[in-house]
């Protein structure tokens, strides 16, 4: 009978307890389709602004690079701009042009 009445207060006691402290935790609601999509074309404009942004360190560098005679850095750095040419604006795909010629014309 004493085992019984620790029981039952056990379990008034973990009920009391859990009541008053333990919270239910509620699920969130799944995000629309809306905020997803809003939510990656966040992303994607902050990583193509740091691509253009590192373009532009690079072509500075490029150039540079050509005035102090530095052909073959100059080279590597223009390879890898040429080979995301097409996924920067025009201005820049421009500026990758002329920096084509100025290091050509510049190892003649």
């Amino acid at each position: 009978m004493r085992l019984l009445s620790y029981i039952i207060v056990g379990i008034l006691i973990g009920g009391f307890v859990c009541g008053t402290g333990c919270k239910k935790e509620e699920e969130s609601p799944a995000p629309t389709i809306g905020e997803v999509m809003k939510e990656a074309a966040g992303e994607i404009q902050k990583t193509s602004e740091k691509v253009i942004e590192e373009a532009e360190k690079d072509l500075e560098t490029v150039t540079q690079a050509i005035a102090d005679g530095s052909h073959e850095a100059a080279e590597k750095t223009l390879k890898s701009l040429e080979e995301i040419k097409n996924t920067l604006p025009e201005s820049l795909q421009e500026k990758i042009d002329q920096a084509r010629k100025a290091l050509d014309e510049a190892t003649k």
